[in-house]
Parts: structure tokens; sequence; C-alpha cells
């Protein structure tokens, strides 16, 4: 009897021993990729990535040139309020009262309707004829 953890009085069981099957497991490799399909993957991945290129530079274009119209407006904002104050300078400067003002604080005194005569007869057509033979 065989020596048992200690134990002669053990009997050993016997267990049978399981047989291994060997089973060969075929493994097929994908064959790689010819290098023709591989140069068009690249060549689409190429022009995916220009025509992506090309609408944001388009993009960015309409948003500069967004930028541009609106500072122009603004400026044309601006302009259009000087020119209202401008006008209404020139109106302001324009008053009778003013010029009546300004012309005796110069000296000036108001002409009398004897003093004026008219030269030349009054047509303007005419007159435009004798400027232009001088």
């Amino acid at each position: 009897m065989p020596y048992m953890h200690g134990n002669l009085a053990v009997a050993k069981e016997h267990k049978p021993k399981a047989k291994y099957i060997e089973k060969t497991k075929v493994v097929r490799r994908r064959a790689a990729i010819p290098a023709q399909e591989k140069l068009l993957y690249l060549f689409v991945i190429v022009l995916c990535v220009i025509i992506a290129g090309s609408v944001i530079w388009k993009y960015a274009q309409i948003y500069d040139l967004q930028t541009k119209i609106q500072q122009i407006e603004r400026e044309m904002e601006r302009l259009e309020k000087e020119n209202q104050s401008l006008k209404l300078e020139v109106n302001r400067l324009k008053e009778p009262k003013r010029l009546i003002e300004l012309g005796k604080a110069l000296g000036l005194q108001p002409v009398e309707s004897e003093s004026i005569r008219e030269i030349g007869g009054g047509s303007l057509e005419r007159l435009q004829r004798v400027a232009l033979r001088e």
C-alpha cells in the first residue's frame, strides 16, 4: 500500500487520467492590403483633407468679409452723423441775422438799392459766352 498523507491504512483512490485530445486550430491570416488599395485609401484621405481645408478657408473668407462689411457700415453711420451735424452748422452759419450782426461787427453797412447797377444785360447764357471769349 502506498503511503498517503501520513496514513498507510487508506487506500489510494485511482482517478482515471483524462485523455487530452489535441485539436489543431487552423489560423488563417488575412492577406495584407495590396499596395494599390493602400494608395487608393491614401488618395481618398488626402482628397477629403483638401476639401475640408477649402471649405474652412471659404468660411474664413466669409467671416473676414462680414467683419469688413460691419466696419464699413459703422463708418458710414459715423459719417452720416458727422454730415448731419455739419449741415446743421452750415444752416446756423447761413442765418441772415447772424450774417447781419457779423457784418456790423466788421464795419460793413447795408447796401442801398440805388447803388446797385446791373452789368451786361442779365442773361446767364450771354454772360457765359462773354466769359468764354475773354
